[in-house]
């Protein structure tokens, strides 16, 4: 998405550069059963093979950023 005529990336992300913020958000009808596909799937996500494969392709975590509680609506 550009803003202000620059496109987002992760570099200008992360550095600030961008006024960009996401929100990350895993509705479930209560906790997941731990054997769950839900469950498996959501520990995938947050875990380092998950958060790989996110950034990989251009979609880093909130929390990855040097400042996430920085990150909000502008």
């Amino acid at each position: 998405m550009r803003i202000d005529s620059e496109k987002a990336s992760t570099d200008v992300v992360e550095d600030g550069t961008h006024p960009s913020w996401q929100t990350e958000f895993a509705h479930t009808c209560g906790e997941p059963p731990a054997g769950s596909v839900a469950a498996a799937f959501l520990r995938f996500l947050a875990g380092r093979i998950g958060q790989d494969i996110l950034r990989t392709n251009g979609s880093p975590s909130c929390a990855q950023t040097p400042n996430p509680l920085a990150r909000e609506p502008t």
